[in-house]
């Protein structure tokens, strides 16, 4: 004879793991590719930036280097442009906050660049934020 309370309990449980390790994995399974990384070009990286679109782009206070990373972490690094910030950047007095809902990645990058008063660079698969040139910083808006 079938012990039902103890069949019921352990379906019970195996379906909670299950849901607990689907859970779990979720943020894993969030990017699902449709293929091979893409040869990164700079009609890719142009088409990229001007087409990917994020869900949303949120974040408080955060420095140019938490923006580059937030902006570099929301792909799986072969199928995304790398984000950089230069070297010779060194303001962390400008904080960017963003609340933007099914922004492109240029959108973001330009709000981003907007708000810490930098050039953005674009080269084939890459975007580097860079400390805005003299002439361009001394222009009245």
């Amino acid at each position: 004879m079938i012990d039902t309370g103890r069949f019921f309990w352990s379906r019970v449980i195996t379906l909670v793991v299950i849901a607990l390790l689907t859970f779990e994995a979720s943020s894993v399974l969030a990017f699902d590719p449709a293929g091979p990384p893409p040869q990164k070009t700079m009609e890719w990286t142009c088409r990229f930036l001007g087409s990917g679109r994020m869900s949303s782009a949120s974040f408080q206070d955060a420095t140019i280097w938490e923006a580059a990373e937030f902006l570099s972490t929301y792909i799986p690094p072969s199928y995304n442009v790398t984000y950089s910030v230069d070297d010779t950047l060194d303001d962390t007095t400008r904080h960017i906050s963003l609340d933007l809902k099914d922004p492109t990645f240029f959108e973001v990058v330009a709000e981003i660049a907007r708000q810490s008063e930098t050039d953005v660079l674009i080269s084939t698969g890459q975007v580097t934020f860079k400390k805005r040139s003299a002439a361009k910083a001394t222009k009245s808006k």
